[in-house]
């Protein structure tokens, strides 16, 4: 996959962690920082890049911590996200900037929103995780029958889902690209899986391989942060880097 647009850099995280960011469109354009799925990583979508660029935006993509190339952060919460995203904003030297998170990614961009009042001018999520302590909600209804088995295991205990997810891992990094339709099935419409044609699905694979190449512990941090209950959404101030 060519991703020739994109410039590699590093980024030193409020705690000192290393978080990996990739920037792609108008290099003086208003930011926007997206936030990936689970698993996943900060690999663009070359059609996202066409995008960006077509409308004078700079797009910046993070592999969350303990994916690709960031650093783990044990026990992180979604709110730990906010202070990694203002850490990469601040590198880019933009004040305010826009964020968007798609799956595991919609908690953490919510997050930046919540968090980062000042700073965070928009925010969109599609297809996201929601709080798992919300009133009124079913939490795990029109989940597909795979996250309903990992959600379980994250619920159960973090040593379950351990073993689960080095599995799931193996699984997914094994696969052959055209294969992962299969694999997704029961998370997928009909519509989704029309569109995970040979360039998406390579694309996916390609995103998931990277962000687990270090092992399963990102996927499996950010499980646990799904299913934590009384986080704080109090704003705060990040360090500047």
């Amino acid at each position: 996959m060519d991703l020739a647009e994109t410039a590699l850099l590093h980024v030193t995280a409020p705690d000192g962690r290393r978080l990996r960011v990739r920037t792609a469109g108008a290099p003086d354009g208003p930011l926007v920082i997206a936030h990936h799925g689970s698993p996943g990583s900060g690999l663009a979508l070359p059609a996202a890049i066409e995008d960006v660029a077509a409308r004078g935006l700079r797009l910046a993509t993070v592999d969350r911590a303990g994916y690709g190339g960031s650093d783990r952060l044990a026990g992180r919460s979604v709110a730990d996200m906010a202070g990694d995203t203002a850490a990469v904003a601040d590198a880019l030297g933009v004040e305010r900037f826009r964020v968007w998170g798609w799956s595991g990614g919609g908690p953490h961009a919510l997050a930046c929103a919540a968090l980062l009042p000042d700073r965070v001018q928009a925010v969109a999520t599609l297809g996201g995780v929601a709080p798992y302590d919300s009133e009124g909600l079913d939490w795990t209804g029109g989940m597909g029958a795979a996250n309903l088995e990992e959600f379980g295991f994250a619920v159960a205990s973090a040593a379950e889902l351990d073993t689960f997810l080095a599995g799931e891992r193996d699984g997914l990094v094994d696969a052959e690209p055209a294969h992962l339709a299969e694999l997704l099935a029961s998370l997928l419409s009909a519509p989704d899986r029309a569109a995970l044609d040979r360039t998406t699905g390579a694309f996916f694979h390609a995103s998931f391989t990277e962000g687990l190449r270090p092992g399963h512990f990102g996927w499996m941090d950010d499980d646990l942060a799904f299913v934590k209950t009384g986080v704080s959404t109090r704003p705060r101030s990040p360090r500047r880097c």
